[in-house]
Order: C-alpha cells, then structure tokens, then sequence
C-alpha cells in the first residue's frame, strides 16, 4: 500500500501549486487532505472536501491539530509572500518541526534559495524541490525545441 493511500496528506501553504495538488492527489486515490495556513481566512468552494487549519506550520500545536502523527505526506510549499530568504527559514524550521513530531512522514519541500538546498536536506526533507531550476530546464527545453523546429 502506498503512503498516499494509507494516510493523511498535509500541504502547508496556500497558492497555485496547493490548488494544483488538491485537484491531483484525490485523483489518483481517496485520501484525507489537510492544509496549514495563515494567510487565508476560508478556502475557496472548489475545495470542500479538504480540511483548513490557520496558523504557523512552525508550531508544534498548529502541526498536532493537523494530525501530524497521522500524516504518511507533507509537502511544504514556498510562501510568496515573503522574501526568498524568509520564505525557505520558515520551510525549513517547519520541516524540522514536522520531522520532530512524525520522523516516518515523507516531505517535499519547495525551496526558492540554492543555497538551502543542503539545509533542507540536512533538516531531514526526503525530496527538496528547487523550484527555479525546474524553471530554467523548461525555458531551455522549450528554447531548444523551438530552434530545433525553426532549423528545419
């Protein structure tokens, strides 16, 4: 049995990736849903069935009311509102917070910095995600394919 089907899947952030993975992840199996936020007050109908906890990821509580024990994923989203900096200290410490209280949860998380790459792993993520090289690969794939047709 996979960890996606035999456990709850926490998303900390709010954004496009989050309402990306809330339209994935039922699909693909039945699973329980929870996202940790501040900065939202109510999530949008299109997600009904997925539980909304406001506050800090960075806190044991919050983290508890979640269900951090039960939880088999975590993927810890870049927050967007911040600076780079800021935004990867606060995955970070939330990754160290969520590895304290369940070490068996598999995370994924979003860092914005190079740089944090290696902290991130060092936190104990087991997939770092560094979004702006995803971002570079596809520009030069699609540079590259482009000149590829315009040769012909």
């Amino acid at each position: 049995m996979s960890v996606i089907q035999s456990a709850n899947i926490i998303i900390i952030g709010w954004n496009e990736r989050s309402k990306k993975l809330i339209e994935i992840l039922p699909a693909i199996s039945p699973v329980k849903i929870i996202i940790i936020d501040h900065s939202i007050r109510d999530l949008p109908t299109f997600a009904e069935k997925v539980v909304h906890i406001r506050g800090n990821s960075m806190h044991d509580g919050v983290l508890q009311e979640a269900g951090i024990k039960q939880a088999g994923l975590v993927f810890i989203t870049a927050d967007m509102h911040s600076t780079e900096h800021n935004s990867d200290s606060r995955s970070i410490i939330s990754l160290l917070a969520i590895k304290s209280l369940n070490p068996s949860a598999i995370t994924m998380v979003e860092i914005l910095s190079e740089a944090n790459i290696n902290n991130a792993k060092r936190a104990g993520a087991d997939e770092v995600i560094y979004t702006s090289k995803i971002f570079a690969n596809s520009v030069i794939r699609s540079f590259s394919q482009n000149s590829l047709e315009n040769q012909r």
